[in-house]
């Protein structure tokens, strides 16, 4: 058929019209790098409660679909503009929270549009998926590193070279042989700004963040978040 696109451009149609900024192809192989980092984290006391447990879930994709090949990663934005500067409260406590607790939960938009491109691109191709918006057990930022939608920051977040950080991701394991597109580049050089403007000194070191003193894990925490940290929200 003349005119026919590639699975790759369908995918990429498909990503657009449901609303992603970028998209990526990271491969399906085992993250065995990232099982020794995920084990110094356990040894350092930084992982979360919102962590899995079984670590070798989070290195091996073919433990959650057993002929996974690829993984397409997806990215939305959520840097909203700035509203003007909110009303004080002279006789009440108030904080600022980031961008991303503004509006709907991120996890239902997001799934929202992750179903709706399966569903154009299922229109197309047959291929058998799982998908993941922050619940699953692999590790979201390194897979986006992986599918060149960025390289992990100094804060340890994934930086999109125009959209900064302030990114969602999702990820969809799929059993089509797509070929992996090239891991991000590191650009961040010697700069540190991140670690110095962290409020509670929570960049411990590059890429390694200490979440008892992270503003954001804290306000997701059960105990909330400690008073002598509350005055740090501003």
């Amino acid at each position: 058929m003349k005119n026919r696109l590639s699975i790759r451009e369908l995918i990429d149609s498909c990503a657009r019209q449901a609303g992603f900024y970028a998209w990526g192809i990271a491969p399906a192989h085992t993250l065995t790098d990232f099982r020794d980092i995920l084990i110094q984290k356990r040894k350092r006391g930084y992982t979360t409660p919102f962590e899995h447990d079984d670590i070798t879930s989070r290195y091996n994709p073919e433990k959650l679909m057993a002929n996974v090949k690829s993984i397409i990663v997806v990215a939305k934005s959520y840097n909203v503009a700035l509203a003007q500067k909110p009303p004080t409260y002279p006789d009440h406590p108030t904080g600022r929270f980031s961008r991303i607790t503004w509006g709907r939960d991120y996890h239902r938009v997001m799934k929202e549009k992750i179903e709706f491109m399966l569903k154009k691109l299922s229109e197309h191709i047959t291929f058998n998926y799982k998908y993941y918006v922050d619940t699953g057990p692999l590790p979201e930022k390194e897979l986006a590193c992986r599918a060149g939608i960025g390289w992990f920051g100094k804060n340890s977040l994934i930086i999109n070279e125009k959209l900064g950080s302030f990114m969602v991701l999702g990820h969809i394991l799929t059993d089509l042989p797509l070929e992996a597109d090239k891991a991000a580049v590191n650009r961040c050089g010697n700069c540190d700004r991140c670690i110095k403007a962290c409020p509670t000194g929570a960049i411990v070191s590059p890429h390694t963040v200490d979440c008892s003193k992270c503003l954001a894990y804290l306000t997701q925490a059960k105990d909330g978040v400690p008073p002598k940290l509350r005055h740090k929200f501003g």
